[in-house]
């Protein structure tokens, strides 16, 4: 069973205060095959699977492992801005329905998935993202890059400290300080 590496929120800041009022979240799951899942947050912060709308429902992107970060911006552009010109272009290139799960090895020529970054790059949405990267990630400095390409407002999150039971030592293990540098 694998484990959530990195988060990201997709929502707006406040004008006044920053922050994120977040509205849906992606989960990269790891440690099998890597995996995006897309999920609406409700105004009560429990997460909806409403079917009746798939665009709401759960939605899961096995990535590819040289764009993997870029493959969730993709979603969001297809996904939460429903940018007209990507999603018409995204319906066109996928092998399968949007609805369903993607395989992007699989469902879609390369050569189209680069033509679907390069229009996504180009939305001007009002929306922002909070990225929390977990320790052990395929989500690094390098994967993260791409955000230079993109105009949305967003922030980085990234661990200082851990504190986590290891099966292999039998004791807690600490990595990281909470102390100023």
């Amino acid at each position: 069973m694998g484990t959530v590496t990195c988060s990201v929120l997709v929502g707006t800041s406040h004008q006044n205060h920053g922050g994120i009022i977040p509205e849906y979240i992606l989960n990269l799951w790891e440690n099998d095959k890597p995996a995006w899942v897309l999920r609406k947050i409700s105004q009560e912060n429990r997460f909806e699977d409403d079917k009746k709308n798939s665009t709401d429902s759960t939605i899961v992107w096995i990535p590819t492992v040289e764009n993997m970060f870029e493959d969730a911006l993709l979603m969001i552009g297809i996904y939460i801005l429903r940018d007209k010109n990507l999603v018409e272009l995204a319906k066109k290139y996928f092998k399968k329905d949007l609805s369903e799960r993607l395989m992007l090895y699989q469902d879609i020529d390369q050569q189209n998935l680069e033509k679907l970054y390069e229009t996504c790059r180009k939305i001007t949405a009002n929306y922002k993202i909070v990225v929390s990267v977990l320790d052990d990630s395929s989500i690094n400095k390098e994967r993260l890059k791409c955000l230079y390409d993109y105009s949305m407002d967003c922030e980085v999150l990234k661990t200082i400290y851990i504190r986590e039971f290891s099966a292999w030592t039998g004791r807690q293990e600490i990595r990281g300080s909470l102390e100023e540098n």
